[in-house]
């Protein structure tokens, strides 16, 4: 499944530091929400998005390093500004 993520300026508002509270994560939930798998819970780091459920915590890895989205991410954690700006992902099946 492709999934459409728009990090908006209230998700860059309402982010916050941590791999559940980064405004890309806020999005990322909020695109599967909107996909309808309101189940899978999204983590976020610098080298990858995770996608797991409650009884799968390991879920699944898609690795983001080198991408548009990392970058981003590394902006934000240093502190530097950043926009609102949208990017497509793989999530496994």
């Amino acid at each position: 499944m492709t999934l459409h993520i728009s990090v908006t300026a209230e998700d860059i508002a309402l982010g916050g530091f941590g791999a559940g509270n980064c405004p890309v994560a806020l999005a990322s939930q909020r695109a599967l929400v909107e996909a309808g798998n309101s189940d899978l819970i999204v983590s976020v780091t610098q080298a990858y998005i995770r996608f797991r459920t409650i009884s799968n915590v390991e879920g699944v890895k898609v690795d983001i390093e080198g991408t548009t989205a990392a970058a981003w991410i590394k902006s934000y954690d240093d502190g530097k500004p950043v926009l609102p700006f949208e990017f497509d992902i793989e999530v496994p099946s």
